[in-house]
């Protein structure tokens, strides 16, 4: 299949699913709260972040680069490295799910004893959420790096589809409470890995006969660029998640209702760009060997998202409005006007979605650690000055210029790590015949 027909593909089929999983994880929430009440709701939130706060330890984005690694060795056909890497990683990831399982479920009661029995016995329950996790993570570093988008989009969906029947039966036709709504959590994790574990092995049936590599490549990759990875990925999370609690800092509680409706809605439109980006990561690699080819392929995907963004953004903030407060009514009037000034980002993710997977290639995870704890730095302090001098609005600026800031450093790095990376902005602003020959190509049913 072409380059052209693989990315289109991947953005069809990893947008379709986003929208997909947003929709599920709406109507779960929705019938979480109303037959769970504000203070079981707030156990299973607590519950839920206690284990995201876990995971952290679980994984630490190495999968991520063992994806890359794995898309560079199948594409160069060297089927004995991947099948090392797969094998390493996978018992590496069984095994942290097993300790941080044992861990979480025994540290129940300790942390029972501080608030109540209730909370101690949802940890309990989701303590296996981190293990099925673990096992997640194998099936998603296979079908990432085979490009098969497909099935992975098919496996998230179905769990999350399990997880809706499950809640809905508990609370809706059993009339079960909190417990019996967390068990929905693990229990969907566990059908929907049973169910793909055929299209794993359909995937994986070409590499049992493939001789391992004995050299120790897992720990290798660790050692060189992998620990820059592990090391990342806090400093992103906090710098992700730090905002509410700045807000909260300086404004109270109810700023951060404001801004996280802005937020959300903001987030939901951001489907495409988080498309393209799974689909360049494991793609990107297997052309760095010619960077003619992947100065077209990340101009292009550039070009493209602009081309879909800024239309966006215009009927955004028309309809901005309307889409607020019909969804989540007048009391979040105050966040249309974050909301509207945060859709800008997009055009700054036009250009930033780009170069994790170009990093990643270019096995430079070292840069983004050093760009995303400057990104960090830049939160903290621009949203403590520019909220203080201008309220709750200034919140959305404080971001648009931490973001921006850090799309010229990223780029300043790019070209310094390869002077021949080139993104082409005049061609932006025409549609030449490598567009309509692309166009063409995905929109071909045949090879």
């Amino acid at each position: 299949m072409s380059i052209a027909r693989k990315i289109g593909e991947g953005i069809l089929i990893l947008s379709t699913r986003e929208v997909i999983l947003t929709f599920l994880g709406f109507l779960t929430t929705i019938i979480l709260i109303r037959f769970l009440g504000l203070f079981d709701f707030g156990l299973v939130t607590l519950t839920l972040a206690t284990v995201e706060i876990a995971i952290l330890f679980l994984d630490l984005d190495v999968g991520r680069v063992i994806t890359t690694d794995m898309s560079k060795e199948l594409g160069d056909k060297r089927f004995g490295r991947a099948k090392s890497l797969l094998k390493r990683y996978a018992q590496f990831e069984i095994l942290m799910g097993f300790i941080l399982l044992i861990v979480v479920f025994f540290s129940s009661e300790f942390v029972g004893g501080i608030y109540n029995e209730k909370i101690a016995s949802l940890i309990r329950i989701a303590a296996f959420i981190l293990f099925f996790t673990g096992i997640k993570n194998i099936f998603s570093v296979v079908f990432r790096s085979h490009l098969e988008f497909k099935y992975i989009s098919f496996m998230n969906i179905i769990e999350s589809s399990f997880r809706l029947c499950f809640v809905a039966l508990a609370l809706l036709i059993m009339g079960g409470g909190v417990v019996e709504a967390m068990i929905a959590y693990p229990l969907s994790m566990f059908l929907s890995i049973i169910i793909s574990f055929p299209l794993l092995m359909r995937t994986t049936k070409y590499l049992k006969n493939v001789e391992t590599a004995r050299e120790g490549l897992f720990f290798n990759t660790l050692k060189t660029h992998g620990k820059w990875v592990m090391s990342s990925v806090p400093v992103k999370r906090i710098a992700n998640n730090i905002t509410p609690w700045i807000l909260e800092f300086l404004l109270g509680v109810k700023s951060v209702a404001i801004f996280g409706v802005a937020n959300k809605t903001y987030n939901f439109f951001g489907i495409f760009l988080r498309s393209i980006e799974s689909t360049l990561l494991p793609i990107t690699p297997k052309k760095i060997v010619n960077l003619q080819i992947v100065n077209k392929i990340l101009s292009r995907s550039v070009k493209y998202s602009l081309w879909i963004h800024i239309p966006l953004i215009i009927l955004l903030w028309i309809f901005a409005p309307f889409i607020i407060i019909t969804i989540f009514t007048e009391s979040y009037f105050a966040s249309i006007e974050i909301f509207r000034i945060l859709i800008f980002i997009f055009i700054i993710h036009s250009f930033g979605f780009i170069i994790r997977p170009l990093f990643y290639a270019l096995k430079a995870q070292k840069y983004l650690f050093y760009i995303y704890l400057i990104f960090l730095i830049l939160i903290v302090s621009t949203e403590f000055l520019i909220v203080s001098a201008m309220g709750l609005s200034g919140v959305a600026f404080a971001l648009l210029l931490s973001e921006l800031i850090s799309l010229f450093l990223a780029y300043y790095i790019a070209w310094k790590i390869k002077p021949d990376f080139k993104i082409k902005i005049k061609s932006f602003l025409k549609i030449d015949n490598f567009d309509k020959k692309i166009f063409r190509k995905i929109t071909r049913l045949e090879r």
